[in-house]
């Protein structure tokens, strides 16, 4: 583990040091025995004997001069004063202190990290890097981070990684007119590479500029492989891994907008980033058509009822097929029940099948209780479901896209079964997680008993009322899908059919609707 001491990030072994700079030194094995002894010990008093009895015995002359001399060749390597000390301070008559305080390594906050091999690189070099991280930043959209890319300072080590999911790291060297450069991608947390890449540069006329447009090009085939490697990479089955479906989702969002990252990923899907395989294909895109049902709010547009029609039966075609030949693989199999169980009813006791059996095998334990409980949640198995989306909730990350979605369901499931108050707590929960889901999803999720917040209930007069009368058969629709009652679809549909037609006008609310609408309370 390399360790910092002011400026100067000294490797693991002692044998060299960077400074912030890029200055770089090397220390025979007496003055590594010295440092080791001295940040062995920081702040204590040394006496010159026991740093003598420091030195390895075979190459010290045995003399105390000797070691004031090695000292002194210390403080020139690391540029220290003996009258005005930074790292070693002499007591007259009696020793020496090591006085350096000893630094945590630099922390960077960003999603991938430009890290050079070594610091002295040919200006072309430079500016390809520097290129590379600007076009980084601007491929890369990473909610809450302060940086997207970054070049990593002196001293940093992906032990200190922070938040960094990938590194590039990159070597150069130079012959005659050409600079040459070789960049590994790996997963900051394992690794593990995950992409080579190797190129040429030209040294003379206008290298700058030109390496800067190279580094843009580079990033754009590094963004793909970051997708595929965290959309398309096999399962892990951890305990506490989002489904697969919602890795997809999340791949995409790092490079586009989120309330349309299923458009974003057919294009990928339907370019070099494609799985290998027809049902790694069928299943993919599948996800991607669910995502899109899903993916319908007052920001996003509506589907109408004939494209609904035609992505549900584009999903059966998709999954049936393959459901013979993933027998016996358990993410396969919770992965088919969670795409027919938004095929409006039709294969529920299929996918409540391959639920169960994909969840008795499967060691993916949040996505396999998040899944069982959809389909308890359609069968009316109201507390049966709840107990399973707890124990979901217990393995996933807090505050995660994840987390998120588990809430999100099981307000759900609580419109349903018509649990009020079990609704009031989870819905309290969810905006506190995420708060813009307060606006997103709000106006759905609470009961016709319920006052909406101000700040609801002067959103919706400004909705067009057909975009409006839109998301209402869009809800109605995915009620289906949740709920085999229909005692229980009323359920989930009464108080946001409630509010909008007192907020908006019942006119918004289309005919096969009205009879849902619940009068305020005197």
């Amino acid at each position: 583990m390399q360790r910092r001491f002011l400026h100067w990030v000294f490797n693991e072994g002692l044998s060299a040091a960077r400074s912030d700079s890029g200055e770089e030194v090397h220390f025979t094995q007496q003055e590594r025995s010295l440092l080791a002894r001295f940040v062995a010990s920081p702040g204590l008093l040394l006496s010159r004997d026991r740093l003598l009895q420091a030195l390895p015995r075979e190459r010290a002359d045995g003399s105390l001069r000797h070691v004031d001399y090695l000292i002194s060749r210390l403080r020139r390597r690391l540029g220290d004063a003996a009258r005005d000390p930074l790292f070693i301070a002499t007591e007259y008559g009696e020793g020496y202190r090591w006085i350096a305080p000893a630094l945590p390594a630099p922390r960077i906050d960003a999603f991938i990290v430009v890290m050079p091999l070594h610091r002295r690189m040919p200006p072309a070099a430079e500016a390809f890097m520097q290129g590379l991280c600007d076009a980084l930043r601007e491929q890369v959209r990473r909610a809450g981070a302060n940086d997207t890319a970054a070049l990593a300072p002196a001293g940093w080590q992906p032990e200190s990684a922070g938040r960094v999911a990938y590194l590039v790291e990159l070597s150069a060297w130079a012959d005659a007119g050409t600079v040459h450069l070789a960049l590994m991608l790996c997963d900051a947390r394992t690794r593990v590479p995950v992409h080579p890449l190797r190129l040429a540069l030209p040294l003379a006329g206008c290298a700058r500029a030109s390496a800067r447009e190279d580094g843009a090009a580079v990033a754009g085939t590094l963004c793909r492989k970051i997708w595929a490697h965290r959309a398309l990479a096999a399962d892990t089955a951890a305990p506490t891994e989002p489904p697969p479906e919602l890795r997809l989702h999340q791949a995409t969002c790092l490079f586009g907008d989120p309330t349309s990252s299923w458009r974003d990923t057919l294009a990928r899907l339907d370019g070099a980033d494609a799985p290998d395989t027809p049902l790694s294909r069928d299943f993919t895109r599948a996800m991607v058509l669910a995502t899109r049902i899903a993916q319908q709010s007052f920001r996003a547009e509506c589907l109408s009822m004939h494209e609904w029609d035609a992505l549900e039966a584009e999903i059966e075609q998709l999954v049936l097929p393959h459901l013979p030949a993933i027998a016996g693989q358990p993410l396969l199999e919770l992965a088919a029940a969670r795409l027919l169980s938004v095929t409006g009813g039709r294969h529920a006791d299929t996918a409540f099948a391959l639920a169960r059996r994909g969840f008795a095998a499967t060691t993916a334990f949040a996505a396999g209780f998040s899944t069982l409980a959809q389909c308890h949640v359609h069968a009316g198995e109201f507390e049966v479901a709840g107990d399973l989306y707890e124990r979901s909730i217990e393995l996933v990350e807090h505050n995660s896209e994840f987390h998120v979605l588990l809430l999100v369901r099981q307000c759900i499931a609580h419109l349903g079964s018509g649990d009020v108050d079990a609704l009031s707590r989870c819905r309290d929960v969810l905006f506190e997680v995420k708060p813009a889901t307060r606006m997103e999803l709000g106006a759905m999720l609470y009961d016709a008993d319920s006052e909406l917040p101000a700040e609801l209930a002067a959103m919706l007069p400004r909705a067009e009322p057909d975009l409006l009368a839109r998301i209402l058969l869009a809800s109605e629709r995915k009620a289906r899908n949740y709920f085999r009652d229909p005692a229980h679809r009323a359920n989930a549909m009464r108080g946001f059919v409630s509010h909008l037609a007192r907020h908006a006008g019942a006119e918004v609310v289309p005919d096969s609707l009205k009879p849902l609408i619940v009068a305020p309370a005197s």
